[in-house]
């Protein structure tokens, strides 16, 4: 398992790049990938409007089709 750095992505997930989904303080404002032994999971984070992604961040968008 890759280490944790306080108050932000673990290193080594992905972040997924999504539209907020609720105005709701208490409702996930992002979500990351991760695999922990072997085990792949998407969790859910909150934040305010201020934080900043760490530069080493990776990012998943995904292009809806037309």
């Amino acid at each position: 398992m890759v280490g944790r750095r306080r108050n932000s992505t673990p290193q080594g997930a992905v972040d997924v790049a999504t539209p907020v989904l609720s105005d709701d303080d208490e409702f996930p404002k992002g979500f990351y990938l991760r695999v922990v032994d072997d085990v792949p999971w998407l969790r859910g984070y909150r934040c305010d409007d201020l934080y900043m992604h760490p530069l080493e961040s990776q990012f998943l968008f995904v292009k809806t089709p037309a």
